[in-house]
């Protein structure tokens, strides 16, 4: 079975983390108003909707899983996840990372569910398809990373695998075009700026992209922890980020050089 493990760790992959420093996002220290993420949540969900019960194995801990000795692991559109007798939905639950990335070819998510209160995990679970490889579905349940119970699951190819993930961002993420209050990081410059984003275009003052330029690397986020919804890509020569806090109408764009991480361009719409 070539079905990749989701480890049970808190950090978050290191791109991931390099997006949301960029663009200087702050925990949320009040309880998390899971109402304000529920639908970016589920549109995240729709990305590996899919009950994957081929090939499935279980084990506990550090040990090797045993094969053919699972349940199938299914993840519904109303933000359900279904495994060996139990369910946790994302939608009532404090849900610190949801994402979902399409890179290279390739398409990897991470759901991880944990108590709001004490930070333990609840469970972890997500669904990957390398290049050119079956998919796989995986979910780990509790929070010792030595006696966790864990499931392994192949199947059919998850929806985000062919799926483009410009759409949903700009559904969640769009703004009509409009002229902003941008900042020049090179020069340190304030300026008034175009932006938009929708189906067709996305534009940061002097930088405009089309969907196309999206298609080799993307991701669309969503998390409790950070309360925040995200979309990012990078071209060869850039990094794009949009984003917004759940329940705002505020965006957050940057376009950041990969040759030159500090002389970024940024612009903020209310």
């Amino acid at each position: 079975m070539q079905t990749l493990r989701l480890v049970n760790r808190r950090a978050p992959a290191a791109w991931v983390a390099g997006v949301l420093a960029v663009a200087g996002t702050s925990s949320v220290a009040a309880q998390a108003d899971l109402a304000a993420t529920a639908q970016a949540k589920r549109a995240v969900m729709a990305f590996i909707v899919g009950t994957y019960g081929s090939e499935c194995a279980k084990g506990r801990g550090h040990d090797m899983p045993v094969p053919r000795s699972g349940s199938p692991i299914a993840f519904g559109a109303d933000g359900t996840i279904s495994w060996a007798g139990q369910a946790f939905n994302v939608t009532r639950a404090y849900v610190n990372e949801m994402a979902v990335s399409r890179s290279g070819g390739a398409f990897s998510s991470k759901i991880d569910i944990e108590n709001e209160g004490n930070g333990e995990r609840i469970a972890v679970a997500g669904v990957t398809q390398p290049k050119g490889q079956s998919a796989g579905a995986s979910v780990t349940v509790g929070d010792d990373a030595a006696t966790a119970p864990f499931g392994l699951c192949q199947g059919a190819a998850p929806p985000g695998a062919s799926t483009p993930l410009w759409p949903t961002a700009a559904r969640l993420l769009g703004t009509a075009s409009r002229t902003a209050s941008c900042v020049n990081m090179k020069g340190m410059t304030q300026v008034r700026a175009e932006v938009a984003f929708d189906g067709g275009q996305l534009v940061v003052g002097p930088h405009k992209y089309a969907p196309a330029a999206a298609a080799a690397e993307e991701m669309l986020s969503v998390g409790d922890g950070k309360g925040e919804i995200g979309y990012s890509f990078g071209t060869s020569a850039e990094m794009v980020i949009v984003t917004r806090p759940a329940g705002s109408k505020a965006r957050h764009f940057q376009v950041t050089p990969v040759s030159d991480p500090m002389a970024g361009f940024t612009c903020d719409v209310d």
